[in-house]
């Protein structure tokens, strides 16, 4: 059990390479067999898919957690925040990878017990928090007026929450 409170800041940038991401669309190919009249069929061939021009992103987090001895226990408060672009460009032709800028907030805590007797006589720990992502709004126009979508617009939030738990033997 730690004799004073601690806090620890935690800052990271990550580089996520998107400019990688291959087009997840699939691949129709259609083959008909009719007969004596082969001839008289016609089926287009697929249009070809496109590259998803996703760009490269930096995404900034901040964390931090305060640590304070309770009894003979451990708390932990933690809070964090994110900073998510969209990788996506606008979607102005036939793809409609829809991808939003993201601001994520989120707030826990933590217990960890120097045991529960006889039977768990190691640490035991339990974790919770509550997630926050908020997704920017963004319209997407398409270049065509006959696209079968048409314009649209994207935003919204996201809830998360988890539980758990951590046991020593």
């Amino acid at each position: 059990v730690q004799a004073t409170p601690r806090l620890a800041v935690a800052l990271d940038l990550s580089y996520q390479r998107w400019s990688q991401f291959e087009n997840p669309s699939t691949i129709t190919e259609v083959e008909l067999d009719v007969g004596q009249f082969n001839d008289q069929v016609n089926i287009p061939p697929s249009a070809p898919i496109s590259d998803p021009n996703f760009a490269d992103i930096l995404v900034p987090r901040l964390g931090a957690e305060y640590v304070m001895p309770w009894r003979k226990n451990l708390i932990a408060l933690r809070a964090g925040y994110a900073y998510e672009p969209s990788p996506a460009p606008a979607q102005t032709g036939d793809s409609n990878f829809i991808d939003n800028n993201k601001h994520i907030a989120s707030v826990g805590g933590g217990l960890e017990l120097p045991g529960l007797g006889t039977i768990v006589p190691l640490p035991v720990a339990f974790d919770a928090f509550v997630q926050l992502t908020v997704l920017e709004s963004r319209m997407h126009v398409k270049t065509s007026p006959v696209d079968e979508i048409g314009d649209f617009r994207s935003s919204g939030t996201v809830w998360a929450a988890g539980l758990t738990s951590r046991w020593k033997f």
